[in-house]
Formats: C-alpha cells, structure tokens, sequence
C-alpha cells in the first residue's frame, strides 16, 4: 500500500537546499565599524531572545487554519505550505534566522553585514538536521587606506557572544571564554571559511581529540539566500525541543526554558541555576510559571504560560510531523542531501 509520504508530499515550497552568492565588502576600517556597532550589538542582544516556542505556535496557527480547509489534512501536508515569520514583533524572541535578520537590519547604512550559514558542531547538530543548521551575519571589510586592515567581523547574537568577532585575513585569531563547560572558543580564517575551535581553558585538562573533533564549527563566508527555507524551516521540522533563552548585554544567560518532546517534560533555569524539571501533565493540570521567571524571559506571565500550554497540548501534532517526515527521507534522496549526515537515516 502506497504511504502517504510516498503518493501526496511535495516539500518544494518549504524546504530547499541552500543558495548562496558573495556578499559585499564593507569599505571601511575594522576599528571604525567596531566603533560604530558594538554598542548597539551588546544593546540588541539583552533586548531580543532566542526563542523556538514561538515558532511551534507559528506552526500551530498554520495548521489549524489549513485544516478549516481541508478536514483531514495531515501535519506534515500543512507543512508543505508553512513558512517560518522572522518577525520579532510578537514577543521580541524568534530563531537565529530572525535574530540575524533584526542585527543586519540594525547596521548603520554604510555597513554591509549578510547572513551566512554555519555547520553546526557534532555536539549541537540534532539528528536529521540540514547541513546549514545555523544562521548568523557577517561583515566583509577591506580598509581602503590600509590593505592589511581586511577580513570578517563575525556577530552571533544565538551563541551568546555580545562581541564582534574580528578577524583579520593576515592570520590573527579571536577567543572567546564561553565557560567551564564549553570552553575557550577559538575562531580563525581557513579556506575561505571562518573555524570555530572550542578547546579547554588554560587552567583545565587537555582535550581527548575526539571531544575537540566533535566540538569544531564552520562558518561560510559568503551570503546564504534562502536561510528561512534552508535552515530555519527543516530545523523546525526535525526539532524535538523548544527552548527560550534570554541574555544580558555581556551575553550571559538571564534565563532558560525548553519543552522537550522526547521526555515530555520542561526543563530550566535562572542564570546558570538549574530548576527541578516540570512534566507535561503538570502544565496540563494547571501547573504555572511566576511573573519573576516570566519577566526574566522578557515575556508577560500569561502569554509565556498560554504559549506552553499550547505547545505541550497539541505535542502529538509535532510528533506526527517529525515521524512523517523522518520517513520522507528515507524515500527521497533529494531531501536527505540537504541534510548534514544524509546516510544516518537509512540506518
């Protein structure tokens, strides 16, 4: 008997492999656009947050609007027709394609900064995600009165780094403390492509090679095109956890909160202390967050509360799209090439 997957699913209009060109070179000196950015980048960052929740009531609104029109329609046939808003007006929170959309956005006009692509780490990359799982700007400059002034300033508000990440093309590195556990980030230029290195701090044990292996991230240096439908929206797709982060200006976590599809229970924090873990049955029962956690995560009580009972209330819709799904790769090779390890759905 023919699957629905195989007989009625064209994907074609949500998910694409990923476009690029090169983006444009900003004519300035890295000392005057530092001057001119990193303010506001340290500002904008304490002001938004990086939010999925958000974006699985996006999906929600667009499924029950297409099934008033189609009684029966499946989640992953509404898919085929949902495109992921970067609009931050809701609730100022959204995914990294959002919040490098609002950075690039907040430029001053004789800034050039482009979103471009990054290959997740096999640490953070989730099983069936695409390739080109993470979005962040960047800035190509060349210094018209200085020819060893040029390079990239790296900005990635969903990594937590309030900072512009400076690299010159004459060899120079930039690090970064992210912590005990993820360690001293080291980014450098190679192959046309900016490296990310986390290693440990100077202070703490050497790294097994296959923990510096697994922890390596890669960013393209030229401008990706279609992020939504390259990244946000297979992310989206395969995610089987929705969290909420919120940041002060230095980058540091202000508050954390992830629904998690697989254990069906929220897991979270304030600053880096843990919370015991609330079940689904509890936010189905009644259980609510306090205006204190609320106002941490920059959002009204109600709305954070109604938004997690929304989600966990209709969790089967989500399980249903990921499984379908799942299954659609295994029957179209086009769709697992977008991915970062196409082979390991056959498995």
């Amino acid at each position: 008997m023919t699957s629905i997957t195989e007989k009625k699913i064209d994907l074609s209009k949500a998910i694409e492999h990923s476009i690029f060109e090169k983006g444009k070179i900003t004519p300035l000196s890295s000392e005057t656009i530092l001057e001119k950015i990193s303010k506001r980048i340290s500002k904008r960052i304490s002001e938004t947050k990086y939010d999925r929740i958000v974006i699985a009531e996006q999906y929600l609104e667009h499924f029950f609007k297409t099934k008033k029109e189609k009684k029966d329609i499946t989640p992953i046939e509404s898919f085929q027709t949902f495109k992921i808003s970067n609009s931050l007006t809701k609730n100022s929170g959204n995914s990294c394609v959002a919040l490098t959309m609002d950075m690039i956005n907040l430029m001053p006009n004789n800034i050039f900064a482009y979103p471009i692509a990054g290959i997740l780490s096999d640490i953070y990359q989730q099983y069936a995600g695409p390739k080109h799982s993470h979005v962040t700007p960047l800035i190509s400059f060349q210094n018209p009165l200085d020819e060893k002034d040029s390079g990239y300033i790296l900005l990635d508000p969903s990594f937590h780094i309030s900072k512009p990440i400076v690299l010159k093309k004459d060899g120079n590195a930039f690090s970064y403390d992210m912590g005990f556990k993820k360690g001293l980030w080291c980014f450098s230029i190679k192959d046309q492509s900016i490296y990310c290195q986390p290693k440990e701090r100077g202070n703490e044990e050497k790294w097994p090679e296959k923990r510096l292996k697994d922890s390596l991230m890669i960013y393209r240096t030229d401008a990706i095109l279609n992020p939504v439908e390259s990244s946000s929206n297979p992310m989206f797709i395969i995610d089987r956890s929705y969290p909420i982060v919120s940041r002060f200006d230095d980058g540091s976590q202000r508050a954390h909160i992830n629904v998690n599809l697989d254990k069906k229970c929220i897991v979270w924090k304030i600053g880096k202390e843990k919370k015991p873990p609330i079940s689904f049955n509890e936010i189905l029962n009644g259980y609510k967050f306090d205006k204190n956690f609320a106002d941490l995560l920059l959002l009204d009580r109600d709305q954070l509360n109604n938004s997690l009972y929304n989600v966990i209330d209709n969790a089967d819709i989500f399980d249903n799209l990921y499984n379908d799904y799942i299954n659609h790769l295994k029957l179209n090779k086009y769709y697992r090439d977008i991915l970062k390890y196409p082979e390991s759905i056959l498995k």
